[in-house]
């Protein structure tokens, strides 16, 4: 009797060891459960998002003459000084072509803002920048690089020296 009762035993305690495995494989760690299970849908965010009935308008930037002037002249010393550069590392054409027609840009923006004799000065520039703009149609074995440098530093010395912010004050167009 005392061997079927081991054996009695021995399958209850084998019984109870694979219940207990098939459990825990079946239900398994609860985030990889997680994983595998559908979750229902939440609402779309546009939905929960209330819109806006009184849109908050702001003033308008008042144009401060003094202040575009002196952002252009900035701007048109900068990029004479990498039309500068540009010529002197022998940069693409379409580089130089680039910068030259913002420099060219900038100048007409400081134009419109002045009156007088600075007006008459920036005018001269701009014909002296159209004039090299078309000479770059020209062969590259015809281009003077170094005259050009040389023109365009002598312009940015006379651009500060003659069109300078607090010098072109008074010629503001207001």
């Amino acid at each position: 009797m005392r061997n079927q009762h081991e054996k009695f035993q021995c399958k209850t305690l084998l019984l109870i060891v694979f219940v207990l495995c098939c459990q825990s494989l079946f239900s398994g760690c609860e985030p990889l459960k997680r994983k595998f299970i559908r979750k229902k849908r939440k609402e779309p965010l546009e939905a929960t998002v209330e819109p806006i009935f009184d849109p908050e308008t702001y003033p308008e930037k008042v144009k401060d003459t003094e202040q575009l002037y002196r952002s252009y002249y900035d701007l048109c010393l900068i990029w004479n000084k990498e039309v500068i550069a540009n010529l002197e590392e022998r940069m693409s054409d379409k580089k130089v072509l680039f910068s030259l027609n913002k420099l060219l840009k900038e100048m007409r923006k400081m134009e419109s803002l002045v009156r007088g004799e600075p007006g008459k000065t920036i005018k001269d520039y701009q014909e002296s920048l159209e004039k090299m703009i078309q000479e770059f149609s020209s062969p590259v074995a015809f281009r003077n690089y170094r005259g050009y440098i040389k023109k365009l530093m002598s312009m940015d010395r006379k651009i500060r020296k003659e069109l300078n912010p607090e010098l072109v004050l008074n010629d503001l167009s207001r």
